[in-house]
């Protein structure tokens, strides 16, 4: 597996009716969610596979296995999903005789004769019926929801074997009435459009990756795209030296209390507004709201954000467990003496499937 294959990303290939056994719902094109990286495994037995071999001397299911694989995770290194999730591609391709028994939990590709020219009619994968369409597209969940069964010639170019994996992730084909959809010319899921050569590399791009993102959305909760709401309290304490005209040096005790709220969006970037109260004695003049915009970005542990009280001037960092958030900011120095402390609570954290 030494030898990289130089594909692009899919093109051809018409997923037409397979006759073949209807699959059984079980499924096994599944997902792992561990810290923005959503692992997609795709676990397909390879019939008639056992005894044959790529182009490259691999055994025919290692070469399939590394084209998909390294074809698909390009793009998804190129592409992070709402700019929030790593998507990762992990192929477990089995080469079987042709006459093995099925196994739940896993699609089933039979390999067929090696074909030439440019007929690729009836490649595919058979018609399961899609229970959670894509609106506007043949996008959906089936292959999430039931091991599929499907046909490929041993001898298939890498850009069918791509294109046939995108459908494992979700993908529908991009054409209609064998002409390709608007905007979708030269990209991998166009399937059997006329002109077309199979042969030759085509495109993955942003769109296709947002889309299998999307029929993520659908089986996993971890994964959403929508912006995180939310609003929190903040209390503390400042004491300083100052100089007051009409008594000399004085020391003011301010105490401080406010609350915020803050938009969290899928690509960590935070945004929000602080109104903080302040109300001193010992001196006079430090009484008020400051209302104060910050900014910030989404950490592994939590947030980080700007100035978040006036007049504070540093950042403020805060520990996220769950949907509750806490952070603190202290100065102790010759001239000031102040902590603040933050807590947040996420409101929407359950509609929009952020964990």
């Amino acid at each position: 597996m030494t030898r990289r294959v130089r594909v692009t990303i899919l093109g051809v290939l018409a997923v037409c009716g397979v006759l073949v056994p209807a699959a059984r719902a079980s499924a096994r094109t599944t997902v792992v969610v561990k810290d923005k990286v959503v692992t997609i495994k795709v676990s397909v037995d390879v019939f008639g596979a056992d005894a044959l071999t790529g182009p490259d001397g691999q055994p025919l299911v290692d070469y399939w296995e590394k084209i998909a694989e390294d074809t698909w995770n390009a793009a998804f290194d190129r592409y992070p999903y709402c700019n929030r999730y790593k998507l990762r591609l992990d192929v477990d391709l089995r080469a079987r005789s042709r006459d093995a028994d099925d196994r739940a939990g896993r699609h089933r590709l039979h390999v067929t004769a090696p074909r030439g020219g440019t007929d690729w009619q009836g490649v595919g994968w058979n018609g399961v019926p899609e229970t959670n369409p894509q609106p506007g597209s043949g996008d959906g969940t089936r292959s999430f929801n039931n091991d599929r069964v499907g046909t490929i010639p041993a001898n298939a170019p890498p850009t069918i074997i791509v294109h046939e994996f995108g459908h494992l992730l979700g993908l529908g084909d991009d054409r209609k009435d064998g002409v390709a959809t608007s905007g979708r010319d030269g990209t991998v899921m166009v399937g059997g459009v006329a002109g077309v050569d199979p042969t030759k590399p085509l495109r993955i791009d942003k769109e296709l990756v947002d889309r299998i993102g999307t029929e993520i959305t659908k089986i996993e909760n971890e994964v959403s795209c929508k912006v995180a709401l939310w609003e929190g309290t903040t209390h503390g304490t400042n004491i300083f030296p100052t100089f007051i005209a009409e008594r000399g040096d004085v020391v003011c005790h301010v105490t401080v209390d406010g609350r915020f709220n803050f938009a969290v969006a899928p690509d960590g970037k935070v945004t929000g507004t602080s109104t903080t109260q302040y109300d001193g004695y010992d001196c006079d003049g430090y009484s008020g709201t400051t209302p104060t915009p910050f900014f910030g970005n989404e950490t592994a542990r939590g947030f980080s954000v700007s100035t978040f009280v006036a007049g504070t001037g540093g950042p403020t960092q805060f520990r996220r467990t769950g949907d509750r958030a806490h952070g603190t900011y202290a100065v102790h120095n010759a001239d000031n003496d102040y902590e603040y402390t933050f807590d947040a609570h996420c409101v929407n954290c359950d509609d929009v499937n952020v964990s």
